[in-house]
C-alpha cells in the first residue's frame, strides 16, 4: 500500500474498514509512526483543550485507540488459531511490524499454556504451570483499583486509551501510573481488595 498522508478522514476510513471486516485490514507499514507525527502536529495547533482543535485531537486519539483495539482483538484470535493448528493456516500479510511481536509473544504463551495444562490433562497427568516469559517481568501497565473522590472528566492515557468520565464514588481499575496521579491530586483513593 502506498504511503498516504494521514488526516481525520483517512483515520476514520481505516477504522470503518476494521469494523466492517473480520480480517486485519491493510494499513501503511509506517502507520504507528505516522500517527505519532500526526498527533504531534495536531498537538502543536491546540491552544486550548476546549477549542475545536482540542476536541478534534481527543477524537483522533479515540479513533486511533479503537483501530488498535480492534486489530489487537483480531491478533489475539489469530494467536489462538496458530496455537491450535500452526502458523501455516494463518494469513498475517496485513500485520504491521509492531503487531508481529505481539502475535509472537501471545502465540508463545498460548503454546506454553497448552503444553502445560491441556496436554498433561489429556494424558491423565496433573498440569504444572510455570511463569511465561511475558509474565515473569513486572509490567509498567500494572493496574490499580481506585475509588473516585470527585467527578473526573474523560481523559486519555499514555497509550491513547480513553477513560471516563467518572462520577464521585465510581470505582475503576486503571493503569497504576494514571491511578497514582489521580491519588496525588486527591481526586481518587486506592481501594485495597482483600
Amino acid at each position: 500500500m502506498e504511503d498516504i498522508n494521514l488526516s481525520y478522514e483517512t483515520l476514520y476510513g481505516y477504522l470503518r474498514r476494521e469494523k466492517e471486516n473480520d480480517e486485519l485490514q491493510q494499513l501503511p507499514e509506517s502507520f504507528y509512526h505516522d500517527t505519532v507525527d500526526y498527533i504531534t502536529t495536531k498537538k502543536a495547533a491546540v491552544k486550548d483543550v476546549f477549542s475545536r482543535e482540542g476536541k478534534q485531537l481527543v477524537n483522533i486519539k479515540k479513533i486511533i485507540s479503537e483501530i488498535y483495539e480492534r486489530r489487537e482483538k483480531k491478533i489475539c484470535l489469530l494467536a489462538l488459531l496458530i496455537a491450535k493448528v500452526g502458523p501455516e493456516m494463518v494469513d498475517n500479510t496485513n500485520m504491521l511490524p509492531e503487531e508481529k511481536s505481539l502475535m509472537s509473544a501471545l502465540t508463545d504463551d498460548l503454546k506454553l499454556s497448552r503444553s502445560e495444562i491441556l496436554t498433561p490433562t489429556l494424558k491423565g497427568e496433573k498440569p504444572v504451570v510455570s511463569k511465561s516469559s511475558s509474565t515473569s517481568t513486572p509490567s509498567e501497565n500494572d493496574k490499580m483499583f481506585i475509588r473516585f473522590l470527585h467527578s473526573v472528566p474523560r481523559f486519555v492515557g499514555e497509550e491513547l486509551e480513553v477513560y471516563g468520565p467518572f462520577e464521585k464514588e465510581d470505582v475503576a481499575n486503571i493503569p497504576s501510573s494514571l491511578a497514582k496521579v489521580l491519588i496525588e491530586k486527591e481526586r481518587a483513593e486506592e481501594m485495597k481488595l482483600s
